[in-house]
C-alpha cells in the first residue's frame, strides 16, 4: 500500500516538474542581491565601546602608582640596596590579613605580584591588537 503511495506520488511530481518551466534569474541578479545586503550593513556600523572605562583604568594606574611610591617611601636611604629592603625583607613579608597568625610566603607574593604584572602588559597588548582589528 506505502509502494502505490509513493508510485502515485513519483507520478505526480513527475507531471509537476514536466509541466513547469525552468525559471532563471535576472542577468543582474547578484548585483541587486548584494546591493540590499550593503545597504543593510550600512545601516547598522559597529561602534566600539571599550570593555573597560578611561577613568577606571585611570583609577587602577593612579593606584598602582601610589602603592608604588609608598613602597619606595618605605626604604631607609641610608641602606645599601633598596631591593633588599622592598621585595625581600621590608614590604611584602609583613601584610597581614585580619585574621591572625596569617603570614603571605615570599613565593606566594612573588607570584601575585607576578601575575598583576602580566595582566597589565597582556591588557595593553590584547587591547592594540583587536583594536587594529576592529577599525
Amino acid at each position: 500500500m506505502d509502494n502505490q503511495n509513493e508510485k502515485k506520488f513519483s507520478k505526480l511530481i513527475d507531471r509537476a516538474m514536466q509541466d513547469a518551466q525552468l525559471e532563471l534569474p535576472s542577468s543582474n541578479f547578484t548585483k541587486k542581491v548584494m546591493g540590499q545586503i550593503t545597504a543593510l550593513h550600512d545601516g547598522k556600523k559597529l561602534v566600539y565601546q571599550p570593555l573597560i572605562p578611561k577613568k577606571a583604568l585611570f583609577l587602577l594606574g593612579a593606584l598602582f602608582f601610589g602603592i608604588l611610591l609608598w613602597s619606595f617611601s618605605l626604604i631607609d636611604p641610608d641602606s645599601a640596596s633598596w631591593f633588599s629592603q622592598t621585595i625581600g625583607q621590608g614590604l611584602f613579608t609583613t601584610i597581614k590579613l585580619p585574621i591572625d597568625d596569617f603570614e603571605f610566603s615570599k613565593t606566594v607574593v612573588y607570584a601575585i605580584v607576578l601575575l598583576g604584572i602580566m595582566i597589565f602588559v597582556q591588557t595593553y597588548f590584547l587591547k592594540g591588537y583587536f583594536e587594529d582589528r576592529l577599525t
